[in-house]
């Protein structure tokens, strides 16, 4: 899941054209850098740990380089481990994203008659190019025969300096290949193609990509000839500047009304979706990480709501549940990026089994958007912090409509949700309610666990917030169903244990004020989010964050300011809540 950008063309600047391409792909991976060019017709390469920072690539100008942003699989954060790995001989330089799986074998073979100097199973990539060219194989077919012997899911990218092109192959790791009468491009994401390329392609897979100064050519692997491929517009997604705020995830979370009114105005698509689950006799979400936590929100919404029965499967464990679907299941797939390597492999496997595959996907031109029957956009714009928020209110948005469209509900749902995009940014502008997450995240950032409880949706609102927690501020953050909690977790439960309870708006207040006293009487300070009992003679939460009034749509608001807690948390911590470590935004690796 690293950030692979090259271009080959008229001659430009490094820093301009790949060190801007490089910054824009850094939620792909973030832990080290590297670029290759063709100068004065030998090639140079620069490589460090950290971030791309502006002017730390030379005042150089090349007619053709490639760069790479490392998310770590193989070998530690080093600057040997950085990609580009380049051969000995200095003709060929390579990135590389995916894993290859039979690397410890060919790196054996390898190692007879060269010296390996970094720890990564991509360096095998240039030497295996090597070898084959000093047999005298031409170097269209060196890179095939290259990628071949790659076991796994794998994308390369390899800069010639002897003819200043670049070739490209992928299998499970996707690639886009652009032009513009500036040259050729190739990128893991189309966001790195802003402001250089107007059109573009994904490239298929297992076919040889060349790109050369009058644009890009494809040849299958049993093709004889080049072609050239027919290609769309790119469509440019600006990444923002951070406008005021102290981070984009801030930025983000404060996005987030106008993210909702979005989809509120796009009723043809919510009807859509309310329709194709009308329509299926059997109902499977799936997706990873939030978006799964997402889908559990739809699980939960269909059934309270509309008395659909639904099923919500991580995507990574997909293949349990694969042989029970069939024409009659739908399966809804929830991702950001569309191009997260577990999802679209969930993806592959409903659609062996025969059933229809829709996506909720942010990203259009997606591994995902393309290869599902249906559809449904986010409208949540460019996403910059690793942690998810605008997005992940936006599937919440979008399934919680369509849940209210098939219940016979509509206006009235409508009516909730744009209580709670008011109700967000009232979050956003209350300085009171701001001081209390405050100090809320500065008692949280002082404490080794945290746990979250709910019932229902709220269990749901409890898992995401928990996932917040442990990837913006580094504390352990359980989540757990209420009635769970005294079947084994509340041992660990002691004085100053700061417990969140979140009402779920179900009537399920109640049994959480139960579960709050039970945590309160054993020394968990207890804060109650929403529907949860405040007034008795033996009060159950120490603190309460009182952020109901919008029904159905309530979660919504628990959500925002579970991501403002979480944020704060991060903070008062010394954390980064935009670029957490050893986290990227796109999972593209088994």
């Amino acid at each position: 899941m690293c950030g692979v950008f090259g271009f080959t063309g008229v001659e430009r600047d490094i820093e301009t054209t790949v060190g801007t391409a490089l910054r824009a792909l850094e939620y792909r991976g973030y832990d080290s850098w590297g670029v290759s060019w063709v100068e004065d017709g030998r090639l140079t390469t620069r490589k460090r740990t950290g971030r791309l920072a502006v002017g730390a690539l030379p005042a150089a100008k090349a007619e053709a380089a490639i760069g790479h942003t490392r998310w770590a699989t193989h070998g530690g954060v080093t600057d040997e481990n950085a990609h580009p790995h380049c051969a000995s001989s200095g003709r060929f330089s390579v990135v590389h994203n995916g894993i290859i799986e039979n690397a410890d074998v060919l790196r054996g073979e390898l190692s007879r008659t060269h010296r390996f100097l970094s720890e990564t199973d991509s360096e095998v990539v240039p030497f295996l190019l090597e070898d084959a060219a000093r047999a005298g194989v031409p170097v269209e077919d060196a890179i095939v025969q290259t990628f071949m012997r790659l076991d796994g899911h794998n994308a390369i990218v390899v800069l010639d300096t002897g003819t200043n092109r670049i070739y490209a192959m992928s299998s499970g790791s996707p690639l886009l290949v652009a032009e513009s009468d500036l040259g050729a491009f190739i990128a893991s994401d189309a966001i790195a193609f802003h402001r250089q390329a107007t059109a573009m392609t994904p490239l298929p897979e297992r076919t040889l990509a060349r790109l050369a100064p009058d644009g890009v050519a494809l040849k299958a692997d049993d093709a004889v000839e080049w072609v050239r491929p027919a290609m769309i517009p790119v469509v440019h997604r600006e990444l923002e500047d951070l406008g005021g705020f102290a981070h984009h995830t801030l930025r983000e979370i404060a996005q987030q009304p106008g993210v909702i009114s979005l989809l509120l105005e796009d009723g043809v698509e919510t009807a859509a979706l309310a329709s194709a689950i009308r329509d299926a006799q059997q109902v499977v979400f799936t997706g990873c990480g939030s978006a799964f936590f997402a889908a559990r929100f739809g699980v939960s919404w269909l059934s309270a709501m509309a008395g659909k029965a639904a099923f919500a499967v991580p995507s990574s464990e997909f293949a349990e549940c694969a042989p029970l679907l069939g024409p009659e299941t739908l399966v809804i797939a929830l991702t950001q990026s569309g191009e997260t390597a577990d999802v679209i492999d969930a993806v592959a496997l409903a659609q062996a089994s025969g059933a229809q595959v829709h996506a909720i996907v942010n990203v259009p031109y997606s591994t995902v958007a393309r290869t599902v029957e249906r559809t449904y956009p986010l409208h949540a714009g460019v996403e910059q912090s690793v942690l998810a928020t605008k997005s992940f209110v936006a599937k919440l948005t979008r399934l919680l409509l369509a849940a209210g469209d098939l219940a016979g509900r509509r206006e009235r749902v409508e009516d909730d949700v744009r209580k709670a995009a008011s109700a967000i940014s009232h979050l956003l502008d209350d300085p009171g309610m701001q001081a209390r997450i405050e100090g809320l995240a500065a008692r949280l950032a002082a404490r080794e666990h945290v746990f979250l409880i709910g019932r229902g949706v709220g269990y749901a609102v409890a898992q995401e917030a928990a996932l917040k927690l442990k990837e913006g501020s580094y504390v352990h953050a359980e989540a757990l169903a209420a009635g769970e909690l005294k079947h084994g977790t509340i041992a660990l439960i002691e004085d100053g244990t700061p417990c969140l309870i979140f009402g779920s708006g179900t009537g399920s207040a109640a049994q959480l004020t139960n579960t709050a006293q039970e945590l309160r009487a054993r020394g968990g300070y207890t804060i109650g989010i929403g529907d949860v009992q405040r007034n008795s003679d033996s009060p159950s939460c120490r603190e309460t964050l009182d952020v109901s009034g919008c029904g159905d749509a309530e979660p919504l608001v628990q959500i925002a300011l579970a991501q403002l807690i979480a944020y704060r948390t991060a903070l008062a911590r010394g954390m980064n809540p935009d670029r957490p470590r050893n986290l990227a935004k796109s999972v593209t690796v088994r």
